[in-house]
């Protein structure tokens, strides 16, 4: 007897394999039967995705994974490739290209690509395969030189700007591009872009130039390095201009007001500056810029002596205007001298992550949830734990230096906070000083945990009991005091108490004898080996390629180094 997913009709089980992942279609629903295989190889939305898989893969996965996809090129609508935060990405980036050379002809009805961490070399060599009927573009450009002029990077922006006629999302970040003011020039004043979402970082670009291009733009995120530079009035905005997302740093009330008073027509606003003096906390002065906007965000970090002489007046942020008629809230931490609206949720990047900072004074009484904050630093000197309600939605917990001034107690963590959704969990060296029993009953209570940075001594105890979740461990070293040598029976007891453990992280000081620590996670279930190393290091000292191949056993590994001399091996 047939049951009845079989009988479904094959529109149907598209639509479902929509919110089915790619790789989870690959590895499962071809298998369930005849039908269902005969189905999905003919289903023509396919997105892979490779950042959102939930284990890492190793070498012989990836080219499964490269095979299939050989086989379904034509179907596939979006790409994605690879994690931001793998350091094997660049490696990943030039494997995955030499299977596809030839992107236009094998993706011919790709019209959404993502790459990370793109050497611009490689960019240059399949950028003309790229289809033009690609809608949305996010990239991360990689300069191999470390100095580039200026029209170089307007040359670089330029030619990305108009990459495709049909390109309405551009997310653009460059590295080791000019510092300077990037004015565009363009070729062809008779063309202009079609880009209607524009994303700009690690460049300050002059907008002038920019919006006499893109008069369809309605959504601009941008970052200015060189904040002093930008302040005047711009004449010619686009009039779809709805929403503005601006990062500045060291700014005055003055230029932000000159600034902003130039987009008359935005609905949405998010400001993030840095370095601010005092005149950045007039909440009266803001009000009067923000009578027309709709949505309002913020996150103002002031230098520490901005308040020294006259404290910060909330007062002026606990009007009508504020509380009332645009219910916008703002918190204050004295600590940090931040000054953030509680709705805020896009902190240092376009991934929607926010370091949540327990705050000591708001401009209401009761706070509202902070649905929006994924990672959480608390400071136990100014706040109380009952404040903990208001994150419902925390991912990743850090254990700061200042947790172990003040006295912490779990309980009333898990009291407040919602721990079952840590995945997270990173640690201070300081935590050395703390129970050890705390903290391992406190990582107990997260039935989640996949993540966890510690110190060596600490994870000694952690020894004697079982981590089946945790697949990444990263073994903070203490520079100050020798206490922790990274030996190969050390690997023998992680690879024992975390037995799903995918990557691991670790000082290269950390270390007694590398080649024994090497040899001895051949046949473990480790995927990553990232070796941190001081950026100061001698060649004799350094863990290159060519030492790994002839000191240790080690055999079928990809290997590759970062400017910061962390060192990554995929196996």
């Amino acid at each position: 007897m047939m049951d009845y997913l079989t009988t479904l009709p094959v529109e149907l089980i598209h639509k479902i394999l929509d919110y089915v992942p790619t790789f989870d279609i690959l590895s499962t629903v071809l298998f369930i039967n005849k039908r269902f295989r005969s189905v999905s190889m003919a289903y023509t939305r396919f997105r892979p995705n490779f950042t959102c898989m939930v284990t890492s893969i190793n070498k012989s996965q990836f080219d499964y994974i490269c095979n299939q996809l050989l086989n379904l090129t034509s179907q596939i609508v979006s790409l994605t490739l690879f994690d931001k935060d793998d350091p094997m990405t660049p490696i990943k980036n030039d494997l995955f290209f030499s299977r596809f050379s030839n992107i236009d002809i094998t993706f011919s009805n790709l019209r959404s690509l993502t790459l990370t961490y793109i050497n611009y070399d490689t960019w240059c060599l399949f950028k003309t395969q790229v289809p033009l009927s690609i809608v949305i573009l996010s990239i991360h450009l990689v300069h191999n030189h470390r100095s580039i002029d200026s029209s170089t990077t307007s040359y670089v922006l330029c030619e990305l700007l108009f990459f495709s006629l049909s390109l309405e999302r551009l997310s653009l970040k460059m590295s080791n591009y000019s510092n300077d003011m990037i004015i565009i020039h363009h070729q062809t004043p008779t063309i202009l872009s079609s880009i209607q979402y524009l994303h700009i970082d690690g460049i300050t670009i002059d907008l002038s130039s920019l919006f006499i291009i893109v008069p369809m733009l309605h959504t601009l995120e941008v970052n200015f390095h060189n904040s002093n530079k930008i302040f005047h009035t711009i004449y010619d905005q686009p009039l779809q201009l709805q929403q503005l997302r601006i990062k500045l740093y060291a700014i005055t009330w003055i230029a932000t007001s000159i600034l902003l008073s130039s987009f008359s027509q935005l609905d949405y606003l998010t400001v993030i500056a840095d370095d601010l003096d005092h005149d950045m906390a007039d909440g009266s002065a803001w009000a009067e810029l923000l009578k027309k906007v709709k949505h309002f965000e913020c996150k103002l970090h002031f230098y520490c002596g901005a308040f020294t002489d006259e404290p910060i007046n909330l007062n002026s942020f606990r009007t009508k205007f504020w509380l009332e008629e645009k219910k916008w809230f703002i918190s204050y931490d004295k600590n940090s001298s931040i000054l953030y609206t509680n709705s805020f949720f896009t902190i240092d990047n376009t991934s929607n992550e926010l370091i949540g900072i327990l705050a000591s004074e708001l401009n209401k009484l009761e706070s509202t949830p902070l649905t929006h904050v994924h990672c959480l630093i608390q400071n136990y000197q100014y706040v109380k734990y009952a404040l903990l309600h208001q994150y419902t939605q925390i991912q990743q917990k850090n254990l700061s230096e200042v947790d172990t001034i003040f006295s912490i107690n779990f309980k009333d963590i898990a009291m407040y906070l919602d721990v079952a959704r840590i995945v997270k969990c990173y640690s201070n060296i300081e935590w050395i000083t703390k129970s050890t029993s705390d903290i391992i009953k406190f990582l107990q209570n997260l039935p989640h945990l996949r993540a966890l940075s510690i110190s060596g001594p600490v994870l000694n105890d952690l020894f004697f009991y079982q981590w089946p979740n945790i697949v990444h461990l990263r073994i903070e070293n203490d520079f100050d005091n020798s206490l922790y040598i990274l030996c190969s029976n050390t690997i023998d007891a992680i690879c024992s108490s975390f037995i799903c453990l995918e990557r691991l992280d670790f000082h290269l000081a950390c270390v007694g004898d590398l080649q024994q620590v090497l040899n001895r996670i051949i046949n473990t279930t480790l995927i990553d080996i990232l070796i941190r190393q001081p950026r100061g290091i001698n060649s004799k000292q350094f863990v290159s390629c060519e030492w790994i191949k002839h000191n240790t056993e080690l055999k079928n590994f990809y290997y590759t180094c970062d400017a910061e001399n962390s060192v990554s091996l995929w196996f």
